[in-house]
């Protein structure tokens, strides 16, 4: 009977354990993987050393993005297991949509704010409720904008469970977002690379320049060092007079333990004038005590405002040694990438952003006046895929394949300004001294 009823019913936890097995072994064999690959790649992409936050940032961006691409190569050919489709998604979907709409808003609000809280000069302890309250206006302007356009409406069915229908949401509300930052960056993206273009090409080399930022370097360090010597020496002129407040205080508590052991003696010789008397030379004595520990004297209070004074002048220097170090390190950047520009290597790359500049300003235009026109559809090809065409005519291959090779040339493209634009915000996370 119980080898029975044990045949009837081992289908679910079969099929559970498979599952777990599929997304275990995915998760050991891929997404731990990339995330390796994503540390090592850090410091190669970076080219300057950081510290663990941004390197676990991009690892996990790295590794996140890497197995959605395998999940959607896995879909399109029919690799994917049946069983483990499902929790595969999900989670690795999850996992994007908690990077894209929680960690990075949370860690960009984070720099934001203490950079602001550090201007002001105020407690950076404080940073906490305005990241907060910034995160909480985030979230619901992130899902109110599903509710504002009705293409995105009732994208999840109501039959399906909480996590997915707040999955769906929130994967329409990101593709509204990462549609308007996509154009957004890449219209951005296209004027500054021919501005920069441009400053290389009027740029005039001046070797004082890098020279004179050094010497402010080297003269704002020596401020602050003089600074630190000087508020080492109030914090010494402090401790000292801590050290002596401190022997008066137990010198006066020796002397009010004599006042106290005589007026217990004469309580117990039933001395009752003298215990009276003992008790008045004792309340006297505990002045001395309780005077220091209630007050402060003048000399306290002029070396504590000194002290103050001298940290916020700290924070004043620190912040100028900041932006020192900051301008140097950007002239030295400027001039290497300049010696870079000059190389062949470096005027190939340089046509090959022009390009790109150009394709992100056709594909604006294009968006802009499909806008314009209300979403009016034209029956005509866009430029790109006409000139794809051109191309495979003249390569004497099949100009029916255009569309696809406009499709894989957008997505590539993509690709590489979602790369530029994680790597821009890791190298100001990189920059921020606040973390």
């Amino acid at each position: 009977m119980s080898t029975s009823l044990m045949d009837e019913v081992p289908a679910a936890p079969l099929y559970l354990q498979g599952v777990v097995l599929s997304e275990t072994s995915f998760v050991a064999f891929i997404s731990a993987p990339l995330y390796l690959v994503g540390h090592m790649l850090f410091s190669l992409v970076m080219h300057v050393p950081g510290n663990l936050l941004p390197r676990r940032l991009f690892a996990l961006t790295f590794a996140a993005s890497g197995a959605l691409l395998l999940l959607v190569l896995l879909e399109i050919n029919g690799g994917l297991p049946a069983r483990a489709r499902f929790m595969l998604w999900r989670l690795h979907l999850g996992v994007d949509l908690a990077l894209i709409v929680l960690v990075l808003p949370y860690v960009l609000l984070t720099l934001v704010m203490r950079r602001v809280l550090n201007r002001y000069r105020l407690l950076a302890r404080a940073v906490l409720p305005p990241v907060l309250l910034a995160m909480l206006a985030w979230l619901y302007l992130f899902l109110k904008v599903d509710e504002t356009l009705p293409t995105t409406r009732g994208a999840a069915d109501k039959g399906d469970t909480i996590f997915s229908q707040l999955l769906s949401r929130c994967l329409s509300s990101a593709g509204v977002f990462g549609v308007c930052l996509s154009a957004l960056m890449s219209g951005v993206g296209a004027v500054a690379g021919l501005s920069i273009s441009l400053r290389r090409l009027l740029h005039v080399d001046d070797p004082t320049e890098l020279d004179e930022a050094q010497r402010a370097l080297v003269h704002a360090l020596q401020r602050l060092a003089k600074h630190g010597l000087r508020l080492r020496g109030i914090r010494r002129r402090i401790a000292a007079s801590q050290e002596g407040r401190k022997r008066r205080i137990e010198a006066a508590a020796s002397v009010w333990s004599e006042k106290w052991q005589n007026t217990c003696l004469a309580v117990q010789q039933c001395d009752w004038y003298g215990a009276a008397s003992a008790l008045g030379k004792v309340a006297i004595a505990a002045l001395p005590i309780l005077k220091p520990r209630l007050f402060r004297t003048a000399s306290q209070n002029e070396a504590l405002g000194e002290l103050r004074a001298a940290q916020g002048e700290s924070l004043e220097l620190r912040a100028a040694v900041r932006r020192e170090v900051g301008a140097f390190a950007r002239l030295l950047d400027e001039e290497k990438r300049l010696r870079q520009a000059s190389t062949l290597l470096g005027r190939a790359l340089s046509v090959i952003g022009d390009v790109f500049s150009g394709y992100c300003v056709v594909k604006v235009g294009l968006a802009v006046r499909s806008i314009l026109q209300h979403g009016a559809r034209r029956t005509g090809v866009d430029p790109v895929t006409r000139a794809i065409g051109y191309a495979l005519r003249l390569s004497l291959l099949d100009p029916a394949a255009a569309a696809f090779y406009s499709q894989g040339v957008s997505l590539w493209l993509t690709g590489i300004m979602v790369f530029s634009s994680v790597r821009g915000f890791l190298v100001q996370v990189m920059a921020s001294d606040d973390l």
